[in-house]
């Protein structure tokens, strides 16, 4: 697995506690599949930048995120934040409720590619410098998106409980950094590490 100094900061970033500066966001709607997915668009004023697509935890919303979208703003560094299918306010077909085969998970990578295409259309955007930050369950539909679509620039995940072994297989395959977060209190810790010990040990 890789690391870059982009990765390590944007880490650090979500760690420190800051004051909120009133940063300048648009809400917007991306549609996929009849959804409308409501999002927060952070975009600096100057040209060619990095962006940060950002993606809520299972049965969580893009609130959680609006920290780490002003300190990324601060930095020159656009950010979209998303309610992904039944999250949030995204729920014009339906409201997620905790299941574990609740489709509204399962069938969130096309969510997260619709999302990738639509952030490289937007004026401004350097399209090597995409990264995705995840958290939970969104963490296995990036990667899932990324196999399947094309990946992005760069992941951090924030406590992927359910990362499937998969995805696990494919994260030195996709030559693009990723940053796995974990707490030491994680019920999926131990679950992760076996994993990810297997597929080192495969290679």
């Amino acid at each position: 697995m890789k690391t870059t100094i982009a990765t390590s900061l944007c880490f650090i970033l979500i760690l420190i506690s800051i004051t909120l500066k009133g940063q300048n966001s648009n809400k917007i709607i991306v549609e996929d599949e009849g959804w409308q997915l409501i999002s927060d668009l952070a975009t600096p004023a100057s040209e060619n930048y990095p962006i940060a697509i950002l993606l809520n935890q299972a049965a969580g919303n893009r609130q959680a995120y609006k920290v780490l979208a002003n300190e990324l703003f601060e930095r020159g560094i656009a950010s979209l934040r998303i309610d992904l299918r039944g999250h949030g306010e995204s729920i014009n077909q339906g409201k997620f409720e905790p299941s574990a085969n609740n489709p509204l998970i399962y069938e969130a990578e096309k969510d997260v590619a619709a999302i990738v295409e639509y952030v490289k259309q937007l004026p401004g955007v350097t399209k090597e410098k995409i990264a995705i930050v995840s958290a939970s369950y969104s963490g296995e539909e990036a990667a899932e998106s990324g196999r399947i679509h094309g990946y992005v620039n760069a992941y951090i995940a924030l406590s992927p409980g359910s990362f499937s072994q998969e995805s696990i297989n494919a994260v030195d395959e996709s030559d693009v950094p990723w940053l796995f977060i974990i707490g030491n209190d994680d019920p999926w810790l131990q679950v992760f590490s076996f994993h990810f010990e297997t597929a080192v040990r495969s290679k």
